[in-house]
């Protein structure tokens, strides 16, 4: 940022992280395709889907991606010396299956 910038910067970022499989007319067939580096277990397996635990899996996934990139950039900005404001928001709850959400 510095580089490109003398005075103060306002920049207004949009994710679309862990919202393409949730758009009617997307290719899904690269669906499964993500880096799994969460493990964890799921007291009501049983209860769900094989597709609402694969929609499950990518969401707790992609949050901790997320999570990843997000302390990424914080500790960018940690280290330098200059007074930073980050703010996050959401604009909706993730768009999981409704059998996820009543287990």
């Amino acid at each position: 940022h510095k580089k490109h910038h003398s005075g103060p910067l306002f920049s207004f970022n949009v994710s679309m992280a862990n919202h393409a499989l949730s758009i009617t007319g997307i290719d899904q067939s690269n669906k499964n395709n993500y880096e799994k580096n969460v493990t964890y277990t799921f007291a009501h397996e049983n209860d769900l889907s094989k597709d609402s635990l694969s929609q499950l899996d990518r969401y707790i996934n992609g949050v901790y991606a997320s999570g990843q990139a997000l302390k990424e950039l914080m500790d960018y900005f940690d280290a330098i010396s200059e007074p930073t404001v980050i703010v996050l928001f959401g604009d909706h709850a993730p768009p999981l299956d409704t059998q996820i959400y009543r287990t």
